[in-house]
């Protein structure tokens, strides 16, 4: 027992995204490769206002969407992020 205790913390540590909250502001729906990133929110209710204040302020036309995602890393060449949860 003692020892799936030690490798559960060991395999936790490992990550090394910031125990934090980003905001994916999609401007154009239908493009999702063009977004803004807000960074930094404690809780997801944070993150959560700051997109969607985000998206009143832009008002476009084609209309948007948003996401956030919790401890977040860039996904290397390809662009874009991984985290290990997004919510909207």
């Amino acid at each position: 027992m003692k020892r799936a205790i030690v490798i559960l913390f060991l395999l936790t540590g490992c990550d090394q995204r910031p125990d934090q909250w980003d905001a994916f502001v999609y401007p154009d729906a239908s493009n999702l490769t063009a977004n803004e990133t807000i960074r930094g929110f404690k809780t997801f209710e944070l993150c959560q206002r700051a997109a969607i204040d985000r998206m009143n302020a832009i008002q476009k036309p084609s209309g948007g969407d948003y996401e956030c995602g919790y401890k977040c890393a860039p996904l290397g060449s390809y662009g874009g992020n991984i985290c290990k949860e997004t919510r909207k």
